[in-house]
């Protein structure tokens, strides 16, 4: 980050940007560096209400809690193996996910960080901000699907900020709504769930 007295270059899109405005908030809300995904993701911090006098609170609390599962990771085999037994179990659950989908996605590493990096840089906006830009990214969908997933996401963000209910189609009556479900299915879904006490 080049600085003079009040203003700092950008190291993504080397905008000059006020002390007063802050590198943070500038890379978090207003770099045009950022991809779609992201932008869309720092986006829902500006626009809702609850968070409007400080969106970038949160955000940090979200990068942060990233940073830690990604340093457990990184630093702890045991929380690695004990993440993607877990990780396995679910995957399986769900037919419709990718395959090996907590490895492929939820233990990836975003490339050229390491412990030390994580460890060192952990204050550095700029760094942590990049890493988490990188797997809101690789989150996002496969990218045939990215486009089509971040309309249905915006769509639905901006309904739920509005306060007004989106008005469903209706459905068409079917009598199997009335029926009683089957106990045993009801039981394995609240589990599946954590509903179970």
């Amino acid at each position: 980050v080049n600085s003079d007295e009040d203003v700092l270059t950008c190291p993504k899109c080397s905008t000059k940007v006020s002390n007063k405005v802050g590198l943070s908030t500038h890379l978090a809300f207003q770099c045009t560096a950022r991809s779609k995904a992201v932008k869309q993701r720092t986006d829902q911090y500006l626009a809702a209400q609850q968070y409007s006098h400080d969106p970038l609170l949160p955000l940090t609390q979200e990068i942060q809690s990233l940073i830690l599962h990604l340093r457990e990771l990184l630093g702890n085999s045991n929380y690695r193996q004990s993440f993607e037994e877990e990780g396995e179990r679910a995957d399986s659950k769900y037919d419709q996910l990718a395959p090996n989908f907590t490895k492929q996605h939820l233990t990836w590493m975003p490339m050229g960080y390491t412990l030390q990096v994580l460890e060192s840089e952990g204050d550095n906006f700029a760094v942590i901000f990049d890493i988490w830009s990188q797997v809101v990214d690789r989150l996002s969908g496969p990218e045939e699907l990215k486009e089509l997933t971040g309309k249905l996401e915006s769509e639905l963000t901006a309904h739920l900020n509005s306060g007004i209910s989106p008005r469903w189609p209706p459905i068409a009556f079917d009598q199997a709504m009335l029926d009683t479900p089957d106990q045993q299915i009801l039981t394995s879904l609240e589990s599946q769930l954590g509903w179970v006490k």
